[in-house]
């Protein structure tokens, strides 16, 4: 299952430096190009079921610094458990 989402961040830009060691660390996650001036930032979630993407998505909204996330596409496969 693949998603690809943009984080909406909050205006302080003191939490960015933060969040992108954060979302570095997650290995589901792959950051677009962004800089820290930006006010959001491109992101594809790849995993293996709707429930790992449901706790990726759950995470990156209840990271400090990000308001929001908006979902663009959403590709469903066959899932594996």
């Amino acid at each position: 299952m693949i998603a690809s989402v943009v984080a909406i961040l909050d205006p302080d830009a003191a939490l960015r430096p933060e969040l992108a060691e954060k979302l570095a660390a997650r290995p589901e996650l792959e950051v677009g190009h962004w800089s820290p001036a930006s006010t959001r930032i491109p992101i594809t979630i790849d995993v293996q079921n709707r429930h790992q993407m449901e706790d990726s998505t759950t995470w990156l909204r209840t990271q400090p610094g990000i308001l929001m996330v908006d979902v663009v596409f959403v590709h469903f496969e066959d899932e594996v458990n």
